[in-house]
């Protein structure tokens, strides 16, 4: 699976290269660098996506979790606050988390 984000975060760098203001693309960037071990990296990247677009509640969700990873509880609980306040009902990729909470 690691091989995976390795192959990814060059093209996801390319692709945030292409399009700086894709708070998507940040993202993505952000799972793949806390994916491949780089948690405060991501974070910061997961920042720059929620700055952008403050509800990308992925952004905020990952964040929340690396945070968490990071033992940085009361931030992490700021993320995932900030996640549930721009949640719209129905939002499938946040089906998962509710049902863990």
């Amino acid at each position: 699976r690691r091989r995976d984000y390795n192959r990814a975060l060059p093209e996801l760098a390319r692709a945030h290269s292409a399009d700086p203001a894709s708070a998507t693309v940040l993202n993505a960037l952000g799972l793949c660098t806390v994916s491949l071990g780089f948690i405060a990296e991501g974070v910061e990247l997961y920042r720059k996506a929620v700055a952008l677009k403050a509800d990308l509640v992925e952004s905020w969700m990952n964040m929340g979790a690396a945070l968490h990873q990071m033992a940085q509880i009361e931030e992490a609980e700021v993320a995932f606050r900030n996640m549930l306040a721009h949640d719209e009902p129905g939002n499938p990729s946040m089906q998962a988390y509710k049902t863990m909470a």
